[in-house]
């Protein structure tokens, strides 16, 4: 406000301001770097939505839900799906169970069932902070 009446000023601030508007415009063609934004867990959809104007939000997030539908489909062969009420219903052998497979049926009854939707379980989660480590290496 203090600069408002400096034409010059005012000038190179609007400048600035339409090349930012290209480089977004840009974003929306291309939805890698609101995938980027998604996958880096210290970020994930919450900072979009915090620095983002709303009317860039809501077409990115079904931009990037497209991208993940896609390789989704690609990635997992339809035999290789299974469901977790399938593998919760399948009778096993009534036998001793050794030391290990205690354990581990104890930590199914605190685990939740699966969405079915890595993404969607992913974005639900809350950021996660990796400190300095890159997200490359988080993920990796």
């Amino acid at each position: 406000m203090k600069f408002r009446s400096n034409k010059d000023f005012a000038s190179r601030i609007q400048k600035g301001w339409d090349v930012f508007d290209t480089y977004y415009c840009r974003i929306d063609v291309i939805s890698l770097y609101t995938t980027a934004l998604i996958l880096h867990p210290a970020r994930r959809t919450k900072y979009i939505k915090t620095n983002w104007p709303a009317k860039w939000v809501k077409p990115n997030f079904k931009k990037v839900e497209k991208l993940w539908e896609d390789y989704r489909e690609k990635a997992l062969a339809p035999s290789l799906i299974i469901s977790y009420d399938e593998v919760q219903c399948k009778p096993e052998e009534e036998k001793e169970l050794d030391a290990f497979d205690r354990i581990g049926q104890d930590l199914g009854k605190y685990m939740r069932p699966s969405s079915q939707d890595e993404y969607g379980d992913y974005t639900d989660q809350p950021s996660y902070d990796i400190g300095k480590m890159s997200a490359l290496v988080w993920w990796g």
